[in-house]
């Protein structure tokens, strides 16, 4: 089935919201991370955020007047994770983790006439305590759930505050645990979800406790070949539990949900299919009984927020409710209180928000308009002198936290190619802030648009410490940016990420998913057979003059300096120096291989090997590839392996395997003795048609 591209309609957004795009400059910017919102007795959307320097705040967004007023809440240093949810009797909690570089803490407190009022300490233990979250019993006794990384070890924790009794649902010494969340059903059942990985790559595992014991934790996902991240979970309106997830199809991201029935699991049902990324899941109940998803979507184009929900027993339609064409529209969060919505999102760490009536909803259901399919081809015809440097602000050139692009390493290798291969151009095609999801969203219309034979990859330093998805699915996402280049004719030269000495480096949790990100990418080159440089090993084993690798960083500990990145482009070209560069075919003819005395036609063709070459006894031999006149790109197979040695013409092919009548189309690539292949050499055509 033919995927989709879909683009979200501005004139949905506006009859939904009255102006949401218009509104937003009367009230007062809101900076900050990680909002939480719940809606309070006067219909009110009130959300609970993460400022810089330790403080949390929270904002209150009128029903009526769209009016935000944002007010401090609670100052404390080292915040690392915060949720709000009502109880059973509407009151608000607020569920805090607070992480330092030896013990971390998890509190609780709840609100009282806009003030935190009876916060405790629920935990306290050495490591690194992330991703709380917790739900109310049937008795209004509060379950806290979080993961703790200590001593090498990723334990899941779920504890009774009335009891003050604590359970390790899952411990693991080799894989993370991300998104977990907790809720209980109507028969008081606490059930708790998590993705992580095990024998394949990131899925939803669950455990849930009868009021004795908690059950042994199982897979829900059919599938683990490709990843499932961003679990979200809610209870029903058959007192069971729904779930959402992101899920990578062998393109790129789409939504998924499926719910606990009394016979097991649903089948995993689909909510999106088309050509866009869409994360970030969702879901509510309004009313407590029709299942509410809202998700984040990204194309180059355009950015927003979808939402479907679920009328009887089938999805309606997309409904679109927010757009914009500038920044990642991500992480949407949603409220619910009878037939009232609260929306809030981050664009640019900016947090934005919204109210609407379900009632708007079925009034404006209405399909987002399609966007033609592009078709993906194989481009023999890309600029050998044009090289793309991808990834974030490493590749765009910062120092010191402050844009320098002129200073980073792109222009620095441009003239060191300038030098070695003449007039030569690197791209900069750096985003500051990136993470690998978003870099997999962008990468595609960026080599539509640029004409570049080769990509410098290097990305996954900001998805280290955003801590949202594992390193695998990181690792895992750069891996798919590698086969999106190979399908553009483009062969991308992928890197592990530097090492940091900012405050971050000194969490062992977050150094470890360093490690593990840099393992993963290590990997990746030997299966996709294509060239790789450990720019974290070259910076690590760094000496001279009595200097190590600490300085090449500038003073925000993070980005390198002007040494650092001069360092970063030599060892870039040291592997540029050893590429396969693609010879050039010189002559492709009908000729005729005289046997005995009979004559066969053949096809002759002849090339040159690239210029570029310095080390010949590095390659293995040269590939021909071949299709018939009428045949797509897609199809070329190769036909011959020529290998390079003294005794044989290694750059000539003799076709025997012809059809006199028949047109060719035939293209050459070089591969080095490691298996990686270079690019394609131009096409040329042999037969009556050319």
């Amino acid at each position: 089935m033919k995927k989709k591209r879909f683009i979200i309609p501005l004139i949905l957004c506006v009859c939904l919201f009255n102006g949401l795009l218009n509104g937003e400059e009367e009230n007062p910017v809101i900076k900050g991370q990680m909002a939480s919102p719940v809606m309070n007795d006067q219909g009110e959307l009130r959300f609970f955020f993460r400022e810089d320097a330790g403080r949390v705040s929270f904002a209150v967004h009128g029903m009526v007047s769209g009016d935000r007023e944002a007010q401090n809440l609670l100052q404390c240093d080292g915040i690392c994770s915060l949720i709000a949810k009502k109880d059973r009797t509407n009151r608000v909690h607020l569920l805090w983790a607070v992480s330092g570089y030896e013990n971390s803490d998890v509190y609780s407190g709840n609100l009282r006439n806009s003030r935190l009022s009876e916060h405790s300490l629920l935990f306290r233990e050495r490591g690194y305590i992330y991703s709380p979250d917790f739900c109310f019993d049937r008795a209004n006794n509060l379950w806290a759930l979080w993961v703790l990384y200590s001593e090498s070890q990723n334990m899941l924790i779920v504890k009774n505050k009335r009891s003050d009794r604590y359970w390790i649902i899952t411990t693991s010494d080799y894989s993370e645990v991300q998104n977990p969340k907790i809720l209980v059903d109507a028969w008081n059942r606490i059930w708790v979800f998590w993705t992580q990985v095990q024998t394949g790559r990131e899925e939803i595992f669950y455990s849930f406790f009868d009021g004795v014991f908690w059950s042994e934790p199982r897979g829900i996902n059919q599938n683990n070949e490709y990843p499932h991240i961003h679990v979200d979970a809610e209870t029903g309106p058959d007192g069971l539990p729904w779930l959402v997830w992101s899920a990578y199809d062998g393109r790129d991201y789409e939504i998924f949900s499926c719910h606990l029935t009394p016979s097991g699991w649903s089948e995993e049902e689909p909510l999106t299919d088309n050509l866009c990324t869409d994360v970030y899941p969702q879901i509510s109940m309004v009313w407590d009984h029709i299942p509410l998803v809202v998700w984040s979507r990204s194309s180059r184009e355009e950015n927003g927020i979808i939402c479907k929900y679920r009328d009887q027993n089938k999805w309606i339609e997309e409904i679109g409710l927010v757009t914009g064409n500038n920044g990642f529209i991500h992480s949407p969060q949603i409220a619910t209180e009878q037939g009232k919505i609260g929306l809030i999102w981050e664009s640019d760490q900016i947090l934005n928000s919204q109210m609407l009536y379900f009632s708007d909803l079925k009034e404006n259901e209405e399909k987002v308009r399609e966007k033609t399919e592009r078709e993906i081809t194989i481009n023999p015809a890309r600029k050998d002198n044009v090289y793309i440097g991808f990834g974030d602000s490493i590749t765009y050139g910062y120092i010191d936290s402050s844009p320098v692009p002129e200073k980073g390493y792109v222009p620095r290798l441009e003239g060191i190619l300038d030098a070695a291969y003449g007039d030569s151009q690197v791209l900069n095609e750096g985003d500051p802030g990136e993470k690998t999801l978003e870099g997999l969203i962008r990468i595609s219309d960026t080599l539509s648009g640029r004409d570049g034979r080769y990509l410098l990859l290097m990305e996954g330093t900001n998805d280290v410490v955003t801590n949202s998805i594992t390193m695998d699915t990181s690792a895992f996402n750069l891996e798919e940016m590698a086969k999106t280049c190979l399908e553009f004719g483009v062969m991308p030269l992928i890197s592990t990420i530097l090492p940091r000495d900012d405050l971050w480096w000194y969490f062992p949790f977050f150094r470890q998913r360093e490690y593990t990100l840099n393992d993963s990418i290590r990997e990746i080159p030997g299966r996709l057979r294509i060239p790789f440089i450990d720019m974290f090993d070259e910076f690590w084993c760094y000496e001279e003059g009595g200097e190590t690798w600490r300085s090449l960083l500038s003073n925000d500990r993070l980005h390198p300096n002007e040494k650092g990145y001069e360092f970063m482009s030599e060892k870039w070209f040291e592997e540029i120096e050893v590429f396969p560069f693609p010879p050039t075919i010189i002559e492709g003819r009908r000729a005729y291989d005289e046997i005995l005395f009979d004559s066969e036609p053949v096809n002759l063709i002849v090339w040159r090997e690239s210029a570029k070459l310095s080390q010949e006894d590095i390659f293995k031999g040269y590939k021909v590839y071949r299709k018939t006149y009428s045949e797509p790109v897609s199809s070329f197979h190769e036909v011959a392996f020529l290998p390079i040695n003294m005794m044989v013409d290694h750059l000539r092919y003799f076709d025997k395997n012809i059809d006199p009548g028949e047109s060719y189309h035939y293209i050459v690539s070089l591969v080095r003795d490691d298996e990686v292949e270079g690019p394609c050499s131009n096409m040329v055509g042999v037969g009556s048609v050319k």
